[in-house]
């Protein structure tokens, strides 16, 4: 790489284009993974393939060189290297596999020469076998991931970590908690998850018959005792929250300041009817947030019911609304609810699910106003009365189609505004 050509490059990015990786470096694919990548004459051909490097210099695509005698992730790490120290802002890595050690090891070139990373965005593998504890390059400890060189994090994005890294993951967070906007997380089915993390030494000091969401949650985001925090204080600049498979609890809640707070979504998160619960007032207070989104797959409908209108009654002025969860939830009140308190909505999504025929099909019997046709739509005598004083441009509903075009001339009223219909029958 000639020098300085890459000094000022702030975005670094790995993405695939096609699924041409199979696996992770050290998954016995390292032969199979070079054999693909060097079927290709030219530079040009691979990039073709792949588009898994883009280098961003001031909105220029800047061209790579690399011999085809080098291995595909130690010609990465030499990009890498030839980076100006401390310039990048960007990394981000979407590959489905791990990130190599050459890479965010604890010698890793970027952890080494760019820890004043603003932004960094994983898409990794989590049912990946690793070892626990270190591996070596070139004599010394080197750990597969390493995320304590970073202080500087105002966005962190991790889908499908292993949890083998939960610990540095964690310790990002800590380290970066004053300061970061964005925070994504997507765990792969929690259920699954526990499992390997009961494995880990994340949680080594809990009784194997223990539940661990809780302490969990409270060790992964570091939540304080009360005693040492009384007041709110973990996020207080952080904007963009979205949990999936992440356990979470009301004591968690009780710990972040919502102040900026413009998003939360949470799907399939263990606890997060508590969290929510305990987070209605502060988000109440500040009236910031704009987007919620719920998905849950567990909690009774009653439950779901219960503090899904609590929420829409509390927290005013938002503008997407996105609900789905398990049915039969009676739909009437929520109506109610969104019409006299949500005048700022713009996007809403409601979708229940079944779980068990008989029980809706009873329902539908005796028409308790969720039925199997019209899981999202109150009484064909109310919908005016509900829907006129919305303002939608979007709109995605569990109703079977032919009801709800059937009471269309009842609709078309405030259906003007729309732009974007969906159902989910």
């Amino acid at each position: 790489m000639p020098p300085g050509k890459l000094q000022y490059v702030r975005r670094f990015e790995v993405l695939p284009k096609e699924a041409v990786v199979e696996g992770c470096y050290h998954d016995n694919i390292h032969g199979n993974l070079t054999k693909k990548l060097l079927a290709y004459d030219t530079i040009e051909k691979m990039a073709g393939a792949l588009r898994w490097l883009e280098v961003v210099c001031k909105k220029a695509l800047v061209a790579i060189n690399a011999s085809r005698n080098i291995h595909f992730y130690d010609w990465i790490a030499e990009t890498a290297s030839a980076l100006g120290d401390g310039r990048l802002e960007i990394f981000r890595w979407e590959m489905g596999t791990c990130v190599p050690g050459s890479l965010l090891g604890t010698n890793g070139v970027i952890s080494l020469k760019q820890n004043s990373l603003r932004r960094l965005i994983l898409v990794t593998a989590s049912p990946c076998y690793i070892g626990e504890g270190e591996t070596f390059h070139n004599g010394k400890p080197n750990q597969v991931i390493d995320l304590s060189a970073f202080r500087m994090l105002e966005q962190i994005d991790w889908t499908a970590p292993n949890a083998v890294f939960i610990p540095t993951l964690s310790l990002a967070i800590k380290q970066n908690a004053g300061h970061l906007r964005r925070l994504h997380l997507h765990f792969d089915n929690w259920q699954s998850f526990e499992t390997n993390i009961r494995e880990t030494k994340f949680l080594a000091d809990l009784p194997e018959n223990e539940a661990i969401e809780a302490a969990f949650a409270h060790r992964f985001f570091n939540v304080p005792s009360p005693k040492q925090y009384p007041t709110r204080h973990l996020f207080p600049e952080l904007r963009d929250l979205f949990l999936s498979d992440v356990p979470l609890s009301g004591e968690l809640a009780n710990a972040i300041d919502f102040k900026s707070l413009r998003s939360l979504r949470i799907y399939l998160c263990p606890g997060w009817d508590q969290f929510l619960l305990r987070s209605l007032s502060e988000l109440k207070e500040h009236e910031k947030l704009k987007t919620l989104e719920i998905g849950d797959n567990w909690t009774e409908p009653a439950t779901v019911q219960s503090i899904l209108n609590k929420a829409i009654r509390t927290v005013k002025r938002l503008e997407t609304l996105f609900l789905n969860h398990l049915a039969p939830v009676g739909t009437l009140k929520m109506w109610e609810n969104i019409t006299y308190y949500q005048k700022d909505l713009r996007h809403f999504v409601h979708q229940q699910y079944k779980y068990d025929e008989e029980e809706a099909t009873k329902a539908y019997e005796e028409r308790r106003d969720l039925d199997l046709g019209d899981l999202s739509l109150p009484s064909k005598e109310l919908i005016h009365q509900q829907f006129s004083g919305l303002n939608l441009e979007s709109i995605g509903l569990s109703c079977e189609p032919e009801y709800f075009v059937s009471n269309f001339y009842i609709t078309r009223t405030w259906m003007y505004p729309c732009t974007d219909v969906h159902f989910a029958a």
